[in-house]
């Protein structure tokens, strides 16, 4: 739908749903339970949208040579929205300013409406669309894209995407990363005040500390890893594989640190501050995968790896609430670190064995024979003959 409808409206009308939606909820909230919860479902189809769109987008603008460093710029943007608003609804909950707790949602609705007119006015869906790009940048752009827009682009396959083996290491490996992320996400700050005992003020500050790290080290693992890959120094495979890993690996083994650590106010939060700058090599690890896999179809395939992975930001937190439910102690906590610290290094350890960043037969635009040995024949057949015409 994102590569259809074009990723800028896509993207930008799933933002402004959310905005206004945003705006809304202090009113539903006090309608009633049902008006609450009706608001923020909607709100979550807005953002349902938007992370297959921007996938679109980027196998639109990026270069091949430059993917993992503008995927984990753009996508730091989450980490980055993070860190600013974590400590600024701390402080606006705390305040008087438009009733308090509501203030949080009509400042950040209204900034999300701001924001869809300047992605209106200043983003295009294509360079070739872009009024002000120079003709350098645009010949870069499509020079480097030349082998993945070479044919008339088909309908997607289901049949042999829902096949693929690739696709749905993806979709674990999403699945993987979504579960240790909300655990921290919109658990954290119930650790920090019921654990280790951290005031309101402070857990703001502190809560948005771990996604500052992320963002900076998302920017370090994408500009590594394209400088790597243009040294042709690994495959991109390879590449993919050790960013994904050292984001896994790293994170799960700094939650385990969590469990040794007890009450250790400073080495905790070193620990998940850390654990949450490693997860930021995921930009150049699985998280660019679906471009290089299927750039004409990197949208469709987000949206399903993204759709299935973000039944972690329902099973996780549920499962946090299952294991500390009248009982927040220490013990109960190690548990969720635990399992998170497993699933991430279970889903880890499949990608690096089983999942593959290289262009897939499917993702080509114009191939319509999709069986490795037979396509190469028909091409070596198909140069033969041309040569003979000539």
């Amino acid at each position: 739908m994102a590569e259809k409808i074009g990723g800028k409206w896509l993207f930008g009308l799933g933002v402004l749903c959310t905005a206004v939606l945003t705006l809304l909820t202090p009113l539903a909230a006090r309608l009633s339970v049902g008006s609450f919860i009706a608001v923020r479902i909607l709100e979550g189809l807005g953002e349902g949208v938007t992370f297959p769109a921007m996938h679109a987008m980027i196998a639109r603008w990026s270069p091949k040579s430059d993917r993992a460093k503008l995927t984990a710029f753009i996508y730091s943007g989450s980490q980055i929205g993070t860190v600013i608003s974590m400590p600024i609804s701390a402080l606006l909950c705390d305040s008087e300013f438009l009733g308090g707790w509501p203030s949080v949602f009509y400042v950040f609705g209204i900034s999300g409406c701001v924001w869809f007119v300047l992605w209106t006015v200043f983003v295009y869906n294509t360079p070739r669309d872009h009024p002000r790009i120079s003709e350098e940048e645009l010949s870069y752009i499509q020079e480097d894209q030349a082998e993945e827009k070479a044919h008339k682009k088909p309908p997607i396959q289901w049949k042999v995407v829902l096949t693929s083996v690739p696709v749905w290491i993806l979709i674990i490996t999403h699945f993987g990363q979504n579960w240790g992320f909300y655990t921290l996400l919109t658990e954290l700050p119930s650790y920090l005040n019921n654990i280790l005992h951290i005031d309101m003020k402070a857990n703001g500050v502190l809560s948005a500390l771990p996604y500052l790290l992320q963002a900076i080290l998302s920017w370090v693992g994408g500009f590594t890893a394209d400088i790597v890959r243009k040294k042709q120094l690994f495959s991109n495979t390879v590449v993919r594989k050790i960013c994904n890993s050292v984001a896994f690996a790293g994170s799960g083994i700094c939650l385990l640190g969590v469990t040794w650590a007890g009450c250790n106010d400073m080495l905790s939060i070193s620990l998940f501050v850390l654990g949450m700058g490693f997860n930021g090599f995921i930009f150049s690890g699985f998280m660019v995968t679906h471009v290089d896999m299927a750039p004409d179809f990197a949208g469709t395939l987000m949206g399903m790896t993204n759709g299935v992975a973000n039944l972690a930001g329902i099973l996780a937190p549920y499962a946090v609430g299952v294991i500390t439910e009248h009982k927040q102690t220490l013990h109960q906590w190690n548990i969720v670190f635990y399992v998170s610290a497993c699933v991430f290094f279970f889903t880890g350890t499949l990608f690096m064995f089983f999942g593959s960043a290289e262009l897939q037969p499917w993702g080509i635009a114009g191939v319509q024979d999709y069986s490795p040995i037979e396509s190469c024949y028909k091409n070596i057949q198909q140069a033969n003959d041309d040569k003979t015409d000539s």
